[in-house]
């Protein structure tokens, strides 16, 4: 499936995962949110408790948006080694320039269903 990913009015086409949280994630859209930066991604703790799934993968990839627990939407705008524990909901399709557009970041960060 995919959704719409919205940051500074630059639309980025969003191929969400199939697995029980991308789920849940799907029906707390649309979503707007302003996430803060943090190392080598952005994020942003939710209201909501999603199911999670956690693997540890061996590489993080710009434009995933994961869950950190439950609660936590973490989007990674470098690709980068990793050690934590993630569920991954969803990436961009086409990251490119991400970390620069969210660099200059002043509108919220939006999610939204592609009808």
């Amino acid at each position: 499936m995919k959704i719409r990913t919205i940051i500074n009015d630059i639309t980025f086409n969003t191929t969400v995962e199939n697995n029980l949280s991308a789920k849940e994630f799907l029906e707390i859209l649309p979503l707007s949110i302003y996430m803060e930066k943090e190392k080598e991604s952005y994020v942003y703790y939710i209201k909501y408790k999603l199911d999670k799934n956690e693997t540890i993968p061996k590489e993080l990839n710009a434009g995933d948006i994961l869950l950190e627990g439950n609660n936590k939407i973490v989007l990674v705008t470098a690709t980068n080694s990793n050690k934590n524990k993630y569920t991954k909901l969803a990436s961009i399709d086409n990251p490119d320039n991400l970390e620069l557009i969210l660099g200059i970041n002043e509108k919220p960060i939006r999610f939204e269903n592609k009808d």
